[in-house]
């Protein structure tokens, strides 16, 4: 919620304070509240909370190269990008479909 509202030092904040340590949910719930450029600070102190997390999934590390792609900070973008190809992990391709019901 204070990601949403633009509270990020307040968001951060809060994550430090939990009983429990931040997981992937959480980094990633901030990151996107980053996405604004003049915040990379914070999506530095973000990237190393993601890298000691536990259940980061493959959507927050894309998310994070975006994230340094929307700063235009194109080389932390392909060393996230490398990071995650020497992990395995894969993006899965986007797909849709409609469904057109029969005419009568």
């Amino acid at each position: 919620m204070y990601g949403r509202a633009g509270l990020l030092e307040e968001a951060e904040a809060f994550t430090k304070e939990m009983p429990m340590e931040a997981d992937g949910s959480v980094w990633e719930a901030l990151l996107n509240a980053c996405k604004i450029p003049g915040n990379e600070e914070m999506v530095e102190r973000i990237r190393k909370g993601l890298l000691n997390g536990a259940g980061v999934s493959i959507g927050t590390y894309a998310r994070l190269s975006n994230v340094y792609a929307n700063h235009d900070r194109w080389d932390d973008c392909n060393k996230v990008r490398d990071e995650m190809r020497k992990m395995g992990l894969k993006t899965p391709p986007g797909c849709s479909w409609i469904e057109v019901a029969p005419s009568i």
